[in-house]
């Protein structure tokens, strides 16, 4: 059992946070400085992205400030989105109070965007970001931070980058994993629905489901693998990676913890590794470092074949992990997959796709591997050279990434592609715009929008929906097939013919999961649009009284009427109350109110049927 080191905790909540007040220039004070809110994971679990957000206000002459804990070797991403009146300034500001990065939104209601501004091994801390305006405006923002990624510069106000001319460098957001391994991650957007591409460099990035021997993960050639213990995929996380070694191969086997100091993110794993020979003996177990958290483990292959590597969380810690591997002389490239197979790009709609590049460097003999996510976005991924030449297309298979390509080797150094080519995934309808309360036999329009899981609309939605009701004498729509077109979004009418309270739903006819439903739609007969009347008249101010009865006598006979199946005395009836309220206008009975009651009273005759 070795020696943990724990972290401080509030509530379950690992972080560090302080109040700082200062004084700007002589012309700007500071609103308020507060904790900026805990940042949570992105998916896929192990990536090392984190954000949050919070909303502020930048008064006159004033700034808004937010402190944030961080741990050594990250990157930060600061995003504003402003008010209209507002044109955003950002600071960032190391524990030093050094000026780590700035940026300007380019005019009032723009977004200021500032990418993955660089947190040194040397200045772990509390950063701040000053939120200001320029040229003295003021208003609202939403501030977004995020750690270890860059955002799309196209999504955010900036450049495109959907050729391999105009393709987005990700190396500003390289976070170093090993000296000689790194990890980059970029969140992109196909409209508006995000989604995160991570791209590590010499190292695996763990793939699930590794939890058993017989599903490890081979590991490339470098080694090393970024992974993560507390996935969610599992109910009880466990990590085995397998590699090939030669007889007398000695093997080392070591971990480190990104983040593992007192600042954002959180990361509480306490990793053990073990080591088991090709016959699944357990032959070393690791030790503890000098850091009391993580472990190293040395071996002597006594025969030749695929040892397997275990990692897991002490104690029932998760987080993330580096795990290297030295000393495997039986690894080379020969077992990297340099090519794999694609996905049907004829599944995404080609009218609605969008492509997205990000650019990457890569020295011969280096491996890549890419990793792609999004709970919004159906994706294919591929990876090209400066040609357009494919070089690898990605596979799905992956339980906790949607589409990869694995430990891509260079055959010769320069520069590489990413290309996502995306469209939102449907996940609902949302029916709305029927009115309420509405009558019987009355036809309205109402709109069906295909929506994602991020609650943005589905623009190129192609399905087939069908209509259902509650009321089953409902009048509706036949199947609709959206188009291009639409956009998502398709208007329809439709006629409820029994009172009471109805609903309308559409649902999509090959995944019955996509759908929606407007209900609580109070649909009324004519005789409840008389009673409403009946009830309207009672309450008339300032009407005589002998007027009052004339009205309610012929509305109560036309509710006998109707109740008698008495359509055409019904309709007499109702006909007899519009005109002695038009005798009555402008005399005994308000002008204004005379108009609302024979609205009123046209609508009931439209109901029942009146000729």
């Amino acid at each position: 059992m070795k020696t943990k080191i724990l972290r401080n905790t509030l509530s379950g909540t690992l972080f560090s946070l302080g109040l700082i007040f200062a004084v700007a220039a002589a012309s700007e004070t500071l609103a308020a400085t507060v904790p900026f809110p805990a940042l949570i994971g992105v998916n896929p679990f192990g990536s090392l992205i984190y954000e949050g957000s919070v909303d502020g206000t930048v008064p006159a002459s004033a700034t808004q400030s937010f402190t944030l804990s961080v741990d050594a070797s990250q990157t930060i991403t600061v995003d504003v989105l402003p008010a209209v009146s507002l044109q955003a300034t950002i600071e960032l500001r190391d524990p030093s109070n050094n000026l780590v990065g700035s940026a300007t939104a380019g005019a009032v209601g723009q977004e200021a965007l500032l990418q993955t501004a660089p947190v040194p091994a040397s200045s772990a801390g509390t950063y701040t970001i000053t939120i200001g305006g320029a040229n003295n405006t003021t208003g609202t923002f939403h501030v977004r931070a995020v750690l270890n990624a860059a955002f799309e510069g196209e999504a955010h106000g900036g450049s495109s980058n959907d050729t391999l001319a105009t393709a987005q460098d990700l190396s500003p957001s390289a976070i170093a994993l090993r000296p000689a391994a790194d990890r980059m991650a970029v969140l992109g957007e196909v409209d508006s629905n995000e989604y995160s591409l991570i791209v590590t460099r010499n190292a695996n990035f763990e793939l699930e489901s590794n939890d058993t021997a017989a599903t490890a993960q081979t590991l490339g050639v470098s080694g090393v693998v970024l992974g993560a213990i507390g996935n969610g995929v599992a109910g009880s996380d466990v990590d085995w990676y397998s590699f090939p070694v030669n007889a007398g191969d000695n093997l080392v086997l070591d971990t480190t913890t990104p983040s593992d100091g007192p600042g954002e993110f959180p990361n509480t794993l306490n990793p053990h590794i073990e080591l088991y020979d090709p016959s699944a003996n357990l032959v070393a177990s690791g030790t503890a470092l000098a850091d009391g958290r993580n472990e190293s483990l040395s071996y002597t292959a006594l025969v030749s074949g695929t040892y397997l590597g275990r990692v897991t969380g002490e104690s029932g810690t998760t987080g993330e992990y580096v795990l290297q591997v030295q000393g495997a002389a039986g690894r080379s490239q020969a077992s990297v997959h340099e090519t794999v197979a694609g996905l049907n790009v004829g599944l995404l709609d080609e009218t609605a796709a969008a492509t997205d590049v990000y650019s990457f460097n890569l020295q011969a003999g280096q491996s890549a591997t890419l990793a792609f996510k999004s709970t919004c976005v159906q994706g294919t991924l591929q990876l090209e050279d400066g040609s357009g030449n494919i070089l690898a297309s990605g596979v799905s298979g992956a339980q906790n990434v949607d589409v990869l390509i694995e430990n891509f080797v260079a055959s010769a150094s320069g520069t590489y592609y990413a290309a996502i080519t995306g469209v939102p995934i449907t996940s609902s309808l949302l029916v709305t715009g029927y009115p309420n309360p509405t009558s019987v036999g009355a036809s309205h329009s109402f709109t069906v929008t295909a929506k994602t899981a991020c609650g943005n609309t589905s623009v190129g939605y192609m399905g087939t929906i069908h209509f259902s009701s509650s009321d089953t004498a409902a009048s509706l729509p036949a199947d609709y097939m959206f188009t291009p077109a639409d956009s998502g979004s398709h208007t329809f009418t439709a006629t409820f013919n029994t009172g009471g309270t109805q609903s309308l739903t559409a649902t999509d006819t090959t995944t019955s999961s996509i759908t929606g439903t407007q209900s609580g739609i109070v649909v009324k007969t004519a005789a409840d649009e008389i009673n409403d009347l009946i009830a309207k008249v009672r309450s008339l101010p300032n009407v005589p009284s002998g007027i009052k009865n004339a009205l309610l006598a012929k509305l109560n006979a036309a509710l006998t009427a109707l109740n008698a199946h008495n359509t055409a005395a019904a309709c007499a009836r109702m006909q007899d109350f519009i005109n002695l309220v038009q005798a009555q206008s402008g005399k005994k009975i308000p002008a204004i109110v005379a108009a609302g009651l024979i609205a009123d009273a046209t609508q009931i005759r439209t109901t029942i049927g009146c000729p």
